[in-house]
């Protein structure tokens, strides 16, 4: 309580209603001023709620709309998906078949690079070392020109 006499602790109303009451001694004045504040209270919370509502109401509306317009947008889009493989699918068709073709001449081609893996992994090494060092000398042969003419001589004779 105060330390003043006759004077209201007031604390535990707002500040408007409290100022308001200050002034008042009859309890029964009071009490009514303090239930047309408390009715006023609860008519600003309903009218709050009721715009809660409301706008609660207004974003579910939007979600909807928003969900009915992503279904739309996904279903134009599947739509024009199909358009395009529709479109597509002859000249994938074409493809497939130039693929297979390719496949198939790249068979014949891989054959060949085998064979000849084959023919040059059997290949007696020595036999070609011999050949090169037959070729080095006719080479060297070649370049005495005189001893090379001779030779072809010889050999048209026989």
């Amino acid at each position: 309580m105060s330390s003043i006499p006759g004077e209201k602790d007031l604390v535990w109303l707002p500040i408007e209603l409290a100022k308001k009451v200050k002034g008042m001694n009859d309890a029964i004045t009071i009490q009514q001023e303090i239930n047309t504040y408390i009715e006023q209270f609860k008519q600003g919370l309903r009218q709050e709620i009721k715009g809660l509502d409301d706008d609660i109401l207004q974003f579910k509306a939007g979600m909807v709309n928003a969900k009915i317009s992503f279904k739309q947008v996904q279903e134009e889009e599947l739509e024009a998906l199909i358009t395009i493989w529709e479109q597509a699918e002859p000249e994938i068709s074409k493809l497939k078949s130039q693929i297979k073709q390719v496949y198939s001449e790249l068979d014949g081609v891989l054959k060949e690079i085998n064979r000849l893996d084959s023919a040059l992994n059997s290949l007696n090494i020595y036999k070609l070392d011999h050949l090169t060092e037959v070729l080095n000398k006719f080479q060297k042969f070649r370049e005495d020109k005189e001893l090379f003419d001779f030779v072809m001589k010889y050999m048209e004779r026989k």
